[in-house]
């Protein structure tokens, strides 16, 4: 063996140091400093090889996300041009339902459709047993229509029946409305409200 560690030593110094480290490990740890060091750079070169690029591709990737993110939101169109809540003038049931309708119209996102039309129904229905005294807990919309009829003329009773119709269907069928018929839906509504509030 030493002959060839002699001729190894004359011939290539890659193979020389690869023979010291081999004897290094098939020796044990003998105390014996002069065989192959193993350097931190040896053991990190490697790893900050991979991990560096990955590190900056990840963090390229973030920024990237967030700045798509952001431009997203930028580009989405007020929800049907609907303005925030403002308070209104007078303290009437009328104010309060059309403030109500507001609110249900600046909160409709698109999973939860049936709520936003839940809700109209919702404060239609308080705005006629306030304004109308007249039972719509545990009333079908067949009873609240015959109650609407004695103190509603023919054509608010017909907004009426439409607003809670429509909001029956979608909250109790697999009717998925379109942007077009959630529109309608407050339209309508605050058509009726508005009336009322005119007398």
């Amino acid at each position: 063996m030493d002959s060839a560690m002699t001729s190894a030593k004359r011939t290539n110094p890659i193979m020389m140091a690869s023979l010291f480290g081999f004897q290094a490990q098939a020796g044990g740890d003998t105390g014996d400093s002069a065989g192959f060091p193993l350097q931190l750079a040896d053991i990190f070169g490697p790893i900050l090889g991979v991990l560096l690029p990955t590190l900056i591709l990840v963090i390229v990737a973030i920024v990237v996300y967030a700045r798509l993110r952001r431009s997203n939101r930028k580009q989405e169109p007020p929800r049907s041009a609907a303005r925030a809540p403002q308070p209104r003038q007078g303290d009437t049931p009328e104010a309060r339902a059309l403030e109500a309708l507001d609110v249900a119209l600046y909160n409709r996102a698109e999973p939860a459709i049936r709520e936003y039309y839940a809700s109209i129904a919702c404060l239609i229905l308080q705005y006629l047993g306030e304004k109308y005294q007249i039972q719509v807990h545990e009333a079908t919309t067949t009873q609240i229509l015959s109650d609407v009829a004695e103190v509603l003329p023919e054509h608010q009773i017909d907004y009426v029946g439409e607003i809670l119709h429509t909001c029956d269907m979608v909250q109790f069928t697999p009717h998925h409305p379109t942007r077009s018929e959630q529109d309608d839906i407050y339209e309508t509504a605050r058509d009726f409200l508005e009336g009322q509030a005119k007398g």
